[in-house]
């Protein structure tokens, strides 16, 4: 970090611009260590969030591949019994038209 001696009103060279310019460095090297610092606390954050998104999504779709399935089973007994009705109603028009002819 270079300081200026316009921007601190101090020369070149007194122990008091030394303490400003390690002061400055010291600043730099702290910032960047505390910018790694949350850098690493956001990826895990975001690692967290992810895998949470990802677990409630898996239930989620597990739940809806549930109602799917008894959904397509409620369709198979419906249309089943559909059928079985309509065989019914079948047999009882033969036998009535048996029995009107005799």
């Amino acid at each position: 970090a270079v300081v200026s001696t316009q921007s601190t009103g101090m020369e070149t060279g007194t122990a008091e611009y030394k303490v400003a310019l390690e002061l400055e460095l010291w600043k730099g090297i702290h910032v960047r260590e505390m910018e790694k610092i949350l850098e690493k606390r956001e990826n895990e954050l975001v690692e967290k969030i992810s895998n949470s998104y990802r677990q409630h999504f898996a239930a989620l779709n597990a739940e809806i591949e549930g109602s799917k399935k008894t959904c397509d089973k409620l369709v198979t007994d419906y249309t089943s019994r559909l059928s079985s009705i309509e065989k019914k109603k079948k047999k009882k028009k033969k036998k009535r038209g048996v029995e009107t002819q005799g």
